[in-house]
């Protein structure tokens, strides 16, 4: 099994792309992965994002970790042990712990939280997976399906059975920005963009109007005389 040491400035600058389960997942194009970039999914989002290389989970899981993909290393508290390291190798789990509502641990330096091998967290799993993005020394975030609002996207609902959706999950978000500020890490929360209204279509000119016709001058008839 690894430790938070393992991973700890490994990956220096890199652009970490985090993936929660709210509706914004289904609206990002998880297909384009630029080189460089490190992925981080928490829960059923591993199984929806293609090229995860770290699940955060908390919970038992739903879903059979034997159909991760090979390059995903599992994240988690040693609680959750039995339910992964029957599917998965001991070189692809992670153990941590994690300690809720220690905003302290955001400011002691990379080393410190190598050694003491604790990730913080305050009311949702993808805060301890944003701490471990700056463990790993990346330099920016982009958060996906992390908003805090509206239910689960259609991939996430059918693998879970599950709606989702819940008046907390905006609290989520909020922590998940302050801890992001504290950290001094970059964190741009992805929002799917905005269908285009179509504009109406221009209404047919006008048309010209059409010249008056040109009056012709008429010379005047002249009486003709008799000769004399």
């Amino acid at each position: 099994m690894k430790l938070l040491r393992d991973f700890a400035d490994t990956r220096p600058g890199c652009t970490v792309e985090l993936f929660g389960c709210g509706p914004a997942l289904d609206a990002y194009d998880t297909r384009k992965k630029s080189k460089g970039t490190v992925r981080i999914a928490v829960n059923a989002a591993a199984w929806v994002a293609p090229g995860v290389d770290f699940l955060f989970a908390h919970d038992v899981p739903r879903l059979d970790p034997a159909r991760l993909a090979k390059t995903v290393t599992v994240v988690i508290e040693p609680h959750l042990q039995g339910h992964y390291d029957q599917a998965l190798p001991p070189d692809r789990i992670c153990f941590y712990r994690k300690h809720d509502a220690a905003w302290e641990l955001l400011q002691l330096p990379r080393a410190e939280i190598a050694l003491i091998n604790t990730l913080f967290g305050v009311s949702g799993t993808v805060h301890s997976a944003l701490h471990f993005a700056w463990l790993l020394g990346a330099a920016r975030v982009i958060g996906i399906g992390v908003d805090g609002r509206g239910a689960y996207p259609p991939s996430v609902a059918k693998l879970t059975g599950r709606a989702g959706g819940s008046p907390f999950y905006a609290r989520i978000a909020e922590h998940l920005v302050v801890e992001a500020q504290r950290l001094q890490l970059p964190l741009q929360v992805w929002q799917p963009p905005a269908a285009a209204t179509p504009s109406p279509a221009d209404p047919p000119p006008e048309p010209e109007p059409k010249p008056a016709p040109r009056k012709t001058a008429t010379k005047p008839k002249t009486r003709k005389t008799a000769a004399k």
